[in-house]
């Protein structure tokens, strides 16, 4: 496997195909999950592609997919599956926050994700209760007994009487109506496929969380730097030929790796999608040559401890206070926090802890940290979701697929970042 040596923080020395269980009397505290949106569009293309078009993608370009969609959905279902014993299935606020980027394919992937996970049938099955028996307990309510009309008493000498003195009559109210009403209402609830469950998202300015870099000119600055060290230049060099292949196939000048990112890019959605949009040609690039080099353009991402900070600093930070007031003595003790982002956010944030292995994570991949308590002490394993079937364990020098929390957290503190301090450190500072 082709690596750069540039990695910090920590360094790859083993992974475990399928996670490693968590020891029996050890508790699980909460799981935090970033993941990738599903399948999509295209969003860019090379200059003599003909399915760039959209008469071919009228949904529009970079939009999710029905495959997307529904890939996401089954991930939605594994982890319904996983946490069964851990995640109520009722959706409630204080189990579940959800945070995506303020783009449609990650709104609409997360969506799907959430259907899978909170199906309204599961509420019914795991309570053991039909319509009717909730329908008598909201009977019961405060809130039903103010609905209902009042009740007039028939008490002798206490007939009430109009202006002209007669008998007021008092149309009969049937108690079965408000029950039917109810009772319709309940079933159409029941009948919905799955519980509504709120997305949070905002502008990158508000939250950087996952677009930090956007509108960063310091960052820019450090990151426009890596082009003049020795590693890229000779990586230029020695895959000079492939660049001129490159460039002679798509009709692109190459001249940096974010070429390659492309087209790998475009060569996996129109595998997913319709394999016949792939050009004849596409059989003449080195697929390990193509993931490599594209892999390498996402690492810069994050390639030394200055870009990490400014990319997955407010990330990792994020993530600690997350599992610093789980670990606190407090009422806080949310159990899931979904996070739905892109291939960049997942590549850069393996990077910058060191297990980044030089693929470009697939559709709907995640990387998933959770917090246990053992023993009165606490300890994150961190494992990676590739695809369906290739889950495994992330191991990190120092520890073995239990870190020590504290550990843990000492070796993220060189690249944390505060949503508040961004502003500052995105201004370039005068030599």
């Amino acid at each position: 496997m082709k690596a750069c040596d540039r990695t910090f923080i920590v360094i790859v020395v083993s992974s475990v195909i399928v996670g490693v269980a968590a020891r029996e009397k050890d508790v699980l505290k909460s799981v935090v999950v970033l993941f990738r949106h599903g399948d999509k569009t295209p969003t860019t293309s090379f200059p003599n592609d003909p399915y760039f078009d959209k008469k071919y993608w009228p949904m529009g370009f970079g939009e999710l997919l029905d495959k997307g969609k529904i890939r996401h959905f089954r991930v939605g279902q594994w982890l319904r599956s996983t946490y069964a014993d851990f995640l109520p299935s009722k959706y409630n606020r204080n189990d579940v926050r959800v945070f995506s980027t303020d783009i449609d394919r990650t709104l609409m992937s997360a969506q799907c994700n959430l259907a899978g996970l909170y199906p309204s049938k599961g509420i019914t099955e795991n309570r053991k209760e039909s319509v009717i028996q909730r329908l008598q307990g909201l009977n019961n309510t405060d809130e039903t007994k103010k609905m209902q009309p009042e009740k007039v008493a028939n008490q002798p000498g206490k007939t009430k009487v109009d202006s002209k003195g007669e008998q007021i009559k008092h149309k009969q109210t049937k108690g079965t109506d408000l029950d039917q009403k109810v009772q319709m209402d309940l079933k159409l609830l029941d009948d919905l496929p799955f519980q509504p469950v709120p997305i949070h998202s905002a502008p990158d300015e508000v939250n950087g969380m996952l677009r930090s870099i956007e509108g960063c000119p310091n960052y820019r600055k450090l990151y426009d730097q890596l082009a003049n060290e020795t590693f890229f230049k000779n990586v230029s060099e020695r895959y000079k030929e492939f660049y001129g292949l490159v460039s002679n196939l798509t009709a692109w000048q190459v001249d940096d790796l974010h070429y390659f990112a492309q087209l790998q890019s475009i060569f996996y959605v129109y595998k997913e999608a319709n394999p016949s949009y792939l050009p004849d040609w596409h059989l003449l690039v080195d697929p390990d040559d193509l993931e490599y080099l594209a892999a390498l353009h996402y690492s810069r991402i994050s390639f030394n401890p200055e870009l990490a900070k400014l990319s997955t600093g407010i990330f990792f930070s994020e993530l600690l206070q997350h599992f610093d007031q789980v670990i606190s003595p407090n009422d806080y003790n949310r159990k899931l926090y979904l996070i739905f982002g892109h291939e960049e956010n997942l590549a850069a944030i393996l990077n910058s802890m060191g297990v980044f292995e030089y693929r470009v994570p697939k559709f709907a991949s995640a990387i998933i940290w959770e917090l246990y308590e053992a023993e009165g002490r606490n300890y994150v394993q961190v494992s990676y979701r590739e695809s369906d079937d290739y889950t495994k364990n992330l191991t990190l020098a120092g520890c073995d697929t239990r870190c020590d929390y504290d550990w843990f957290r000492n070796k993220l503190e060189p690249i944390l970042m505060a949503q508040r301090d961004r502003k500052n450190a995105c201004d370039i500072k005068e030599d």
